[in-house]
């Protein structure tokens, strides 16, 4: 194994840092691992990165590890890198460095960095300037890779004229996505756009439904309207209407809290 990790070969190298690890002979392990990363071992990169930035005095070195490891498109060290410039942790404060590497976690699908983007754009936190259409820009990018809350704020955006044109139309299709991921503000969204026949064509009935279902993922003021259609609707049902306010005030709605102690007053 040594000859293989002298030669170059990096399974040999980590296969000699197990074998120092399960020895406790952790300072040879840690050599491996440095001559690994060089190799271009990205776990190894990744990995120094991680041991030496969990003490201030290492963080600096942490850096050029992690620099290593995001170069070979690793997406959670180009994201940690973001966070070390935006915050000036084991480099200078550099808030075009951070936006630099967040971009480019962002691309290599680190999920979380494409939303974090665009809430910085998006309310100017962390040095970054206010500009709604890179604040789009990325909320569409993390709906992309699966964030429920980008797909939401996207369809805000092409509702409310948000660093894109109104789109109505559009703006459906993202709340669509993201009530498709259990978000109850979404689905909240879709029951008015079709209550209304805003971008899409009026159905109370669906909208009723879209109402329901985001009572279900924890949107309480939606159980008030659902319990509201049951209470006072043609369908009059108490025992659902009460069902609905209870499910309300217990997502933290005060006035389903009310209607509900109103039907039932015990």
């Amino acid at each position: 194994l040594q000859t293989g990790c002298d030669n170059g070969e990096i399974k040999a190298c980590l296969a000699l840092t197990m074998h120092y690890q399960n020895e406790l002979n952790f300072e040879k392990a840690e050599a491996l691992y440095i001559k690994a990363c060089d190799f271009g071992s990205l776990d190894s990169c990744r990995h120094m990165g991680d041991l030496l930035n969990g003490e201030d005095e290492t963080r600096t070195e942490a850096m050029v590890y992690y620099q290593k490891a995001c170069a070979l498109e690793d997406g959670d060290s180009c994201f940690k890198l973001g966070t070390a410039y935006e915050v000036g942790i084991g480099v200078d404060k550099n808030i075009a460095e951070a936006l630099k590497f967040y971009d480019k976690a962002c691309h290599l699908a680190r999920k979380l960095s494409c939303f974090q983007l665009a809430v910085a754009f998006e309310k100017g936190l962390g040095g970054f300037q206010k500009d709604m259409k890179k604040a789009t820009f990325y909320y569409k990018k993390s709906c992309r890779v699966g964030i429920d809350n980008g797909c939401y704020n996207s369809g805000i955006a092409y509702f409310k004229g948000l660093g894109v044109e109104i789109n109505k139309q559009r703006a459906v299709k993202y709340f669509q996505r993201a009530c498709d991921m259990e978000f109850g503000r979404a689905c909240s969204s879709l029951a008015i756009l079709y209550n209304k026949g805003l971008g899409t064509k009026k159905n109370p009935k669906l909208a009723i439904l879209f109402y329901i279902k985001a009572c279900h993922y924890e949107d309480g003021r939606a159980c008030t309207t659902a319990g509201n259609f049951y209470a006072l609707g043609s369908a009059s049902d108490k025992e659902r209407a009460k069902e609905y306010y209870g499910m309300g005030c217990k997502h933290g709605y005060r006035k389903a809290c009310g209607k509900f102690h109103t039907i039932d007053p015990s």
